[in-house]
C-alpha cells in the first residue's frame, strides 16, 4: 500500500566551535575498548579510547575530548599514545622499562577502569583535518593544581560536546 503524509524530517545538528589553544581542566569520564580504523588506512583495528569531560566553569564545561590509543605500549620517540595517557593520568610519573615490560601492571583492566573519574589538566590544541578545518588534539597531559568536583551531568544543558571527530591518533 503507498504511503500517505509521511513527514520526513531532518534532525538539527549542532556545530562545535574548536576550542581555543589552552589548558583545561578534564576528568576521565570512560575508557572504552573497541574497533577503529588503523591510522592513515582502512583496516580495522581493536583500540583503546579515553573519553575526557571540560571540568572548569563557563562555556566550555561539560565538553568532550577523546583520545584514541593502540594497545602499543611504548616509551620510544617520547612514548606511545597509551603512554603518554597513562602517564597523563598517573600524575605524569614516568613508567619504568621493568612496568612497560608488563604491560598488565599498568594497564590492566582493573587498572584502565580504576582511572574513570581521574582528574588532569590537557594541553588542547588545534590541527587542521583533511577538509581544511580545525579540529582539537589532546597535545598533553599536566597534573592537577587542585581537586575540582566531579562532573556533574546537571549541570549541562544542550551544552555543546564536541563531535566524536574531534580526536587524536596514534601514529
Amino acid at each position: 500500500m503507498p504511503v500517505s503524509g509521511v513527514e520526513v524530517t531532518v534532525p538539527e545538528g549542532k556545530i562545535f566551535e574548536v576550542l581555543p589553544k589552552d589548558v583545561y581542566s578534564a576528568e576521565l569520564l570512560d575508557v572504552e575498548y573497541k574497533e577503529g580504523t588503523k591510522w592513515m588506512s582502512e583496516e580495522k583495528q581493536m583500540q583503546l579510547v579515553f573519553t575526557f569531560v571540560i571540568l572548569e566553569e563557563g562555556e566550555h564545561y561539560g565538553r568532550r575530548m577523546w583520545q584514541y590509543c593502540t594497545q602499543s605500549l611504548s616509551k620510544f620517540k617520547g612514548g606511545s599514545n597509551l603512554y603518554k595517557t597513562l602517564v597523563g593520568l598517573n600524575g605524569g610519573v614516568e613508567f619504568t622499562d621493568a612496568q612497560c615490560a608488563n604491560p598488565d601492571s599498568i594497564a590492566s583492566d582493573e587498572i584502565l577502569n580504576g582511572l574513570i573519574g581521574k582528574q588532569v589538566r590537557l594541553t588542547i590544541g588545534q590541527k587542521e583535518k583533511q577538509d581544511k578545518t580545525l579540529k582539537n588534539t589532546i597535545e598533553s597531559y599536566l597534573p592537577i593544581k587542585k581537586e575540582l568536583p566531579p562532573f556533574d551531568e546537571s549541570k549541562i544543558q544542550d551544552a555543546p560536546v564536541a563531535a566524536e571527530g574531534d580526536l587524536s591518533f596514534d601514529s
